[in-house]
């Protein structure tokens, strides 16, 4: 694979922003990814299985953004931006050929029977993430400190095989904390995935074990629903 990278940093207004800034490219050949493989097996019947193979050429590009403004004394934003095009440019797979036809270039290329995937997204590749974050702390005298801060997370939606059928769907979840903050107490009242956001961590391609190996399923996994707790912390050496 062959990756390029530029960059830039640079602080604004008196140095109350700071902004990063990165374009990337990766020109990746012969990519290695789980896809699925059908066989007969010793008794004469069809199977399959998920192998590890060289699918083909992807190219990835994209930016990634970081910008800290410090809104005033108190007060912090922090914003992350990624958008990322991950592609395949030339893949080929038997099974895929079963479902969506048979493509003459994969005939050519020596994979009989086999579907083109490209255009198809690489797998667990998001197009766009974003993490915001809000951070309010105001000392209340020389020994107290009290903070609030807030984090705004999403990601959009991951394809769990180079089929691009299964996916996780977009994520979107919110987190807040709030306590104070002595030479050596730190008392946090928290709350994470306050909007109860129930998309799912990943999904991954296996066997149905249901079947007896002859079909193929997918394992999702579950995200916490909603939580929230007290955290008291006593430090003796000083949080200060």
């Amino acid at each position: 694979a062959w990756s390029y990278e530029i960059g830039a940093k640079t602080d604004l207004f008196d140095d109350r922003v700071y902004l990063e800034l990165a374009l990337f490219y990766i020109d990746w050949t012969d990519q290695q990814l789980n896809v699925a493989q059908t066989f007969t097996n010793t008794d004469g019947d069809p199977d399959s299985t998920t192998v590890t193979t060289n699918l083909g050429n992807t190219e990835i590009s994209g930016v990634e953004i970081v910008a800290n403004w410090q809104v005033f004394e108190d007060l912090s934003a922090t914003l992350t931006w990624g958008y990322t095009d991950a592609e395949i440019q030339t893949g080929c797979d038997a099974e895929y050929g079963e479902f969506f036809g048979v493509s003459p270039e994969c005939e050519a290329l020596g994979v009989p029977g086999g579907g083109s995937l490209a255009g198809n997204t690489v797998p667990n590749s998001p197009e766009n993430s974003v993490n915001l974050t809000l951070d309010y702390t105001r000392p209340i005298n020389p020994d107290l400190d009290v903070f609030i801060r807030g984090d705004y997370q999403f990601e959009s939606t991951r394809y769990a095989t180079p089929f691009n059928l299964a996916e996780t769907g977009d994520m979107s979840r919110v987190n807040l904390r709030a306590g104070f903050l002595t030479n050596n107490w730190r008392v946090t009242a928290w709350v994470k995935n306050l909007n109860d956001d129930d998309t799912v961590n990943a999904v991954i391609r296996l066997i149905d074990f249901d079947t007896f190996f002859t079909r193929r399923a997918f394992q999702a996994s579950l995200p916490r629903g909603r939580q929230y707790g007290l955290t008291v912390q006593y430090n003796f050496a000083g949080f200060r």
